[in-house]
């Protein structure tokens, strides 16, 4: 008798771990807003990093402010001294238009580093965030 509640106990218990570990795998863990990975890159239907961003995470090409900065106009915000600018393996390439140049199959993976982490990396003059790229 023992041994038959022994194995439904050992039973349930295998089922449970099944149950848990299956949600996991099958839904995954959440993209990171702020990444865009190789494997991503390769499903999206781009020929270039902007067309990949504006179809995986289109938030990226915004400009994300600091928080100190809420007191900037909306007409400041939208000036290119808040624009984002992006990056080629550490090297300044210029505005998001520069992204059209960058072809996708060149690309291992997109950052976005808030104005804060922008200037932590690359100082001063990125106030409204930095889009990384890191090449193959």
């Amino acid at each position: 008798m023992q041994f038959r509640k022994l194995q439904s106990l050992a039973a349930g218990l295998a089922l449970a771990a099944c149950a848990g570990t299956a949600g996991r795998a099958a839904g995954g863990p959440a993209p990171d807003p702020n990444v865009i990975t190789l494997a991503e890159l390769q499903r999206a239907s781009a020929a270039n990093a902007y067309d990949a961003i504006q179809q995986v995470r289109p938030s990226m090409l915004r400009p994300r402010l600091a928080a100190e900065s809420s007191s900037i106009s909306a007409a400041q915000r939208n000036s290119d001294d808040y624009a984002v600018h992006v990056y080629l393996d550490d090297n300044r390439l210029g505005d998001i238009s520069s992204l059209r140049g960058v072809p996708l199959s060149t690309i291992r993976e997109i950052r976005y580093l808030d104005p804060s982490r922008a200037m932590q990396r690359f100082g001063t003059g990125n106030p409204g965030g930095v889009i990384l790229i890191v090449s193959r």
